[in-house]
């Protein structure tokens, strides 16, 4: 038990329980505390470190912060579909290469900016990269761009599955 003073939490008077997070300077850790009222008066609190998750947290920060700066600085059209091969994720050079911006194309797959010709082969070549489970490059396709002429694109992709080995995107 830690005594705690009831205005630090607000505890005693509001009569509920309390979470909040908080850095200790002294330790140099952070914590998560939860105080909550007694029976009778007073209030009781404990504290989780949680220094690791919160280092954890910063990491991820920095390295989503690095990724979306590479993505959105590329020359490069990054993409992003999940396992029913529709896209996710159209970084900002999707206008300027494919046509249509990528709100436009968010929900639908690639086959639906193919000529109608191409759209067996295409799904194929994918069938056979989930079955090989290896990443693709330099594949050419013919898209369809917005002002009705076809545009060969190069596409190269890695697939991602899940740790049970089902395909996710």
């Amino acid at each position: 038990e830690h005594r705690h003073d009831d205005e630090a939490c607000g505890v005693a008077a509001a009569g509920e329980t309390r979470d909040f997070e908080n850095f200790y300077e002294p330790w140099g850790r952070w914590f998560h505390n939860r105080c909550f009222p007694r029976r009778g008066g007073g209030m009781f609190c404990y504290f989780l470190d949680i220094t690791d998750r919160k280092r954890a947290e910063e990491a991820l920060g920095a390295s989503e912060e690095r990724y979306r700066s590479l993505v959105e600085t590329t020359s490069d059209l990054i993409w992003e579909v999940d396992a029913e091969g529709r896209y996710t994720f159209l970084s900002r050079k999707c206008e300027e290469m494919c046509g249509y911006p990528a709100e436009r194309l968010l929900g639908r797959t690639p086959l639906d900016l193919l000529p109608d010709d191409c759209a067996d082969e295409l799904r194929r070549r994918v069938e056979a990269v989930i079955v090989d489970r290896q990443p693709f490059a330099a594949l050419e396709v013919p898209l369809v761009h917005p002002d009705g002429r076809q545009r060969i694109i190069e596409v190269s992709g890695v697939p991602i599955f899940a740790a049970d080995g089902r395909f996710q995107g």
